[in-house]
């Protein structure tokens, strides 16, 4: 899917090494995808919360996406997850992004 490609790439390009990786879950991880209806879910994992800077970016690539994958624009779903709230197993104090 060339919309997730172009996602990874600009990710990687505007957080650098904050980002530890980006994980697929919902009916795209577990076989259930239907191309024309369900919906992407991603969680960026990021090493610290994002900067305001970092989070401008974010947005500035979710709106070029958006733009050039209108078909996907109210499809996709990401949360930045700070590393260490990745153990966390209830309710964090802190909203992810």
């Amino acid at each position: 899917m060339q919309m997730l490609t172009e996602r990874v790439e600009g990710l990687k390009r505007v957080l650098g090494k904050n980002i530890v990786g980006l994980y697929l879950s919902g009916s795209l991880a577990s076989g259930d995808f239907v191309p024309e209806r369900s919906d992407i879910d991603l969680q960026a994992v990021v090493r610290i919360p994002l900067s305001e800077d970092e989070s401008k970016s974010v947005e500035q690539l979710h709106r070029e996406i958006k733009r050039r994958c209108p078909q996907w624009a109210d499809r996709i779903e990401c949360s930045y997850v700070p590393l260490e709230l990745m153990h966390e197993v209830t309710l964090p104090a802190k909203s992810r992004p």
